[in-house]
Parts: structure tokens; sequence; C-alpha cells
């Protein structure tokens, strides 16, 4: 588990935990809560146990984490529900990164994008080669409207010209509110007809 933390009133420097294997989930846990009075801004795992994401996302004061990167940690399915209820807390979250997961999939992506909408300063989210299909594209494209993002990570998936419809209609609609700036769809399945509705 990599991060960086700020002790109240005290020059912030790095955190790092290492050596040997892959911490599970408890000694994770029991790592970050030993920094005590710390806290945490920034997580990036690079190595977990599936099981250990829950346990982990127990260990974090969500209300200060900033920046939280999840990438090719094998994140199942499953593990959207833990993640869409710490993100319901996450007031100061900025970049959400899940990119990698192959098995993260549709229900995964259906689990978090509701929760979303309450987060007020969340400007990036990665979710390139998570297995995304149409199911999970269109319910994301609906969450677009009246969210901060700027930069939306969704290359290597399986989206088609149907999920580039949304998108486009929800960055076009009138009152929407959506502030999107990049969206990222390389090395999907979308065509000509996809192409146009994002022009």
């Amino acid at each position: 588990v990599w991060g960086r933390h700020e002790r109240r009133r005290e020059r912030r420097r790095p955190l790092s935990w290492r050596g040997g294997p892959a911490p599970g989930p408890v000694r994770a846990v029991a790592f970050l809560r030993h920094q005590g009075a710390m806290v945490h801004e920034y997580v990036r795992v690079e190595k977990l146990p599936r099981r250990g994401v829950s346990a982990l996302l127990l260990g974090l004061d969500a209300s200060h984490v900033k920046s939280i990167s999840l990438d090719r940690v094998g994140l199942p399915a499953a593990a959207g529900s833990a993640l869409s209820d710490f993100l319901r807390e996450c007031t100061a979250l900025i970049t959400l990164n899940l990119g990698g997961n192959a098995g993260f999939g549709d229900i995964g992506v259906k689990a978090i994008a509701p929760s979303l909408r309450e987060v007020p300063n969340l400007l990036t989210l990665g979710l390139e080669g998570v297995g995304l299909s149409d199911a999970g594209g269109r319910v994301l494209a609906s969450c677009l409207p009246g969210l901060p993002l700027r930069t939306l990570k969704l290359q290597h998936n399986k989206l088609t010209d149907a999920s580039a419809e949304a998108f486009g209609a929800a960055l076009t609609a009138a009152g929407t509110g959506c502030r999107l700036e990049r969206l990222l769809l390389q090395r999907n399945r979308i065509g000509d007809r996809g192409a146009t509705a994002l022009e």
C-alpha cells in the first residue's frame, strides 16, 4: 500500500509500506490505522487480495482522501458495493482510478455509478480496461449530467455505438451541467455512427 499522509500542523511527507508479499487485508488496515492522527490523502494499492478491498476502505478516513488508485489489482465486480458505500463519504475525492480490472465489468460500474453523484469534487475517473459493455456504459452516461468530471477514461473496453450515442446525448443536452472535457474511448467497438454522435 502506498500513499501520502499529512500529520496535522506538520509538514506533509510520503508514506509507504514495503517488504515481502502483498499485505493481507488485516495487515493493510492495521498499518493505516497505526498512523494515528495522520490523515491519508493519496492512496495507491499495487497488490491486494480480493477480500482486502473492503478492509482497506474501512481503514481510511473517506472525508480526507483525495486520490484512490486501485489499478490492476484484480478488483472483482463484488467490490463495487463496498466502493459505492465509501464514495458517498468522499467529499474531498478528486481522482478515482480503477483501470485494468477486467473482472469489475458492468456489475461493478453499475454499483458505483449512482454514488458518483455524491462526490462533489471528482474530476478524473479511470475505468479503462474494466470489461465495460453497453449495459454499464449507458448507466454511466446517464450519471454524467451534473457531475464535476473533467476526464473520463474508458479505453480498452467493449463499448459500441449505443454507448457513444448515450454519452453524446449527455454531453450535448441543454441544462445538464455536464462539464466533461476529455472522454477517452480508444480501443472500443465504436463505429462511424457513434463517432458522429460524439462530434
